[in-house]
């Protein structure tokens, strides 16, 4: 029996072994920025959730999570102009947060927005969907 130690075979492994490394850094640089933004964020909503009283508006749990978002400079991306941008600004609004609350013990948001990342190859838009529900601790 003859082992296959083709040149074309050594070379379709490299080629193979070259396209996944590729994809990864690809993927690596369109999903992990978004995906690490999205922990800060989940981190700010559960901080702000945890400390502020259960009697407080919607609007200011939104405006003291922002506070937590600005001052630890999470990203928000976005795709202009066929092109990546990053600003540290990212935001809650209203229309992102929905709040329930248990009477006065506990506080609990579902957040849902989206990211915007481009995939520098193909030059394509990815819209990252990002849906998570916080429960503030009991009061």
């Amino acid at each position: 029996m003859a082992s296959d130690s083709s040149p074309f075979g050594s070379m379709l492994w490299l080629f193979g072994i070259s396209v996944a490394i590729a994809v990864g850094v690809v993927a690596g640089i369109v999903y992990i920025p978004p995906t690490m933004a999205n922990r800060e964020i989940k981190g700010a909503v559960q901080q702000t959730l945890d400390s502020v009283p259960v009697t407080s508006s919607n609007d200011d749990v939104i405006n003291r999570i922002n506070e937590v978002l600005l001052s630890i400079k999470t990203s928000r991306y976005w795709v202009e102009d066929d092109g990546q941008h990053t600003g540290y600004d990212m935001a809650l609004t209203k229309d992102m947060v929905e709040f329930t609350r248990d009477g006065n013990r506990q506080i609990s948001a579902d957040v849902s927005y989206t990211q915007e990342m481009l995939v520098p190859i193909l030059k394509q838009r990815r819209v990252m969907a990002y849906q998570f529900h916080i429960d503030g601790k009991p009061h």
